[in-house]
């Protein structure tokens, strides 16, 4: 079994609230009677459970994010603010953007100390509070289920009609034209 049911709950629980959070918002841009400007949302955040570390595909997916990564026009650093070009290496992704308040996107998941925190081992989350970071992280999470299919579980507190995910949808458009972009597992298919 990859999770324990105490983990599992707490994901559950996790993945519940951010659900109800978006609905919520989407009521209220409704009633205010439409979208609003593309701005950031605070705590906006994406999700995603790989399957075992054998599907992970790492060097594949490290290849695309670098791709998708040359074609952003933003700073990068590294998650101790040491700024630099993107380190992105051939059997990991550590990356941040020079923004406030993003956490770093980590791929694969740390499959040690997730189980020694009692989450799933292939659980990972990244909060971009939907500033333009938020293009290359949620590129990378279409890249990653894009090759592994249902190898992996990925969720996002936005939906495809986000403006956040319009970035996402472009960058990704551009990078890899001839790809379908692969639907998100909490999307509406």
């Amino acid at each position: 079994m990859l999770v324990t049911p105490e983990a599992q709950a707490r994901l559950d629980i996790l993945f519940a609230a951010a659900e109800r959070n978006w609905e919520a918002r989407q009521r209220d841009i409704a009633a205010r009677g439409g979208p609003e400007p593309y701005h950031g949302i605070r705590g906006y955040t994406h999700f995603w459970e790989i399957k075992d570390q054998q599907s992970a595909q790492t060097q594949t997916i490290v290849a695309d994010v670098q791709a998708l990564a040359a074609q952003c026009n933003f700073q990068m650093r590294t998650p101790r603010d040491k700024y630099e070009e993107f380190t992105l290496g051939p059997d990991r992704i550590s990356l941040n953007a020079e923004v406030d308040a993003c956490a770093t996107f980590n791929y694969p998941p740390n499959w040690e100390n997730n189980v020694k925190i009692g989450v799933s081992a292939g659980h990972g989350a990244c909060t971009t509070n939907a500033l333009p970071y938020d293009a290359l992280v949620g590129a990378a999470l279409l890249a990653i289920k894009h090759h592994l299919g249902d190898d992996a579980a990925v969720r996002s507190m936005g939906g495809p009609q986000h403006a956040a995910w319009q970035a996402v949808f472009e960058l990704c458009t551009r990078t890899f034209p001839e790809r379908e972009i692969p639907q998100l597992d909490n999307w509406p298919h």
